[in-house]
């Protein structure tokens, strides 16, 4: 075949190119199409993942913070609802006890970030709280009354027998006791521990340790935190505003005398000895400002929130 005569039938076959061209196209747009859809797909996929991430991150977080927060007491461990905005995640923490003795928590965490939503599930031993105590001892309480800070009498805020006492840092409070120069050898009177509970700067506590007995007599005052290695013995009208910590297995004697309205101990007296009551009456008022500032800087908490764990799981 000549050449002039292949020209000849290519033109006239004008039809077909048409057609090829037309269904080239739409091969073009489909595929077009089809990765328009995958990238849509993909985009949506890391969307999702990235809120899947965010929520993790959240509820984990979350969770830290509520456990750290009631060691600590900054977290009321009353049954309670709390809200937190962590990463830009909405994040409710939900606690409640599972025991009458209020010693093991359940916190439930969940994490919402657009579409993506995580839970966890914490049940772990929070202990005694030993901030909201008036009186604490591993012996026994004969006759000393415990009240709130409104000065009704309150029994939830006596332990007595207890298991163990939560743990007191008591080389800090020997520490303290020492740049404030308040070491005292021997017994402990109004003559060497003062009647004010913070330091000049109405911040710090004064400390005192008192290697042998607390003494103090029908009308004598005193405030601070006063560790007492020997017995203690207030007589009469003898008021203590502050805390009272005996570290020993030792005696504390609490003779009430003076008006009725008054107490012997304002703050809390924590032992590890036996404590009696005699006279007209005895009692010790909770007083939550100096509890508060005793046990956040001198109650010891587990460095590791899986001591206190019993289960940690995904729901």
């Amino acid at each position: 075949m000549h050449w002039v005569e292949l020209k000849t039938r290519i033109r006239e076959e004008q039809g077909f190119w048409s057609a090829f061209l037309f269904v080239f196209l739409i091969t073009l747009g489909l595929l077009g199409l089809g990765a328009y859809s995958i990238m849509r797909t993909e985009s949506r996929n890391a969307v999702s993942q990235m809120q899947l991430l965010q929520a993790e991150y959240s509820v984990n977080a979350g969770a830290h913070f509520g456990l750290n927060a009631l060691f600590k007491g900054t977290f009321n461990s009353q049954t309670e609802t709390t809200t937190l905005s962590i990463g830009g995640a909405s994040v409710i923490l939900d606690t409640g006890w599972t025991d009458s003795f209020r010693r093991t928590m359940v916190m439930t965490v969940a994490s919402t970030y657009g579409k993506a939503e995580r839970k966890v599930l914490i049940e772990f031993d929070i202990g005694m709280r030993l901030r909201d105590k008036a009186i604490i001892t591993t012996d026994v309480d004969n006759g000393v009354s415990a009240r709130d800070s409104l000065n009704r009498n309150d029994p939830n805020r006596l332990v007595q027998k207890a298991d163990s006492i939560p743990g007191i840092k008591e080389d800090s409070l020997l520490a303290w006791a020492t740049r404030q120069g308040h070491v005292i050898v021997g017994n402990g009177t109004t003559a060497n521990i003062a009647n004010n509970f913070f330091r000049p700067d109405g911040k710090t506590p004064n400390v005192y340790w008192v290697t042998g007995d607390l003494l103090l007599g029908g009308s004598d005052h005193i405030a601070g935190i006063v560790i007492v290695l020997g017995d203690a013995r207030l007589d009469g009208n003898a008021r203590l505003k502050g805390i009272l910590y005996l570290p020993n297995k030792k005696s504390t004697l609490i003779h009430g005398g003076g008006a009725p309205t008054e107490n012997s101990i304002e703050g809390a007296l924590i032992s590890h000895g036996a404590i009696t009551g005699t006279g007209s009456h005895a009692n010790v008022k909770h007083r939550p400002l100096y509890m508060n500032l005793f046990c956040d800087n001198f109650q010891k908490y587990s460095d590791k929130l899986e001591d206190n764990m019993n289960r940690w799981i995904y729901i």
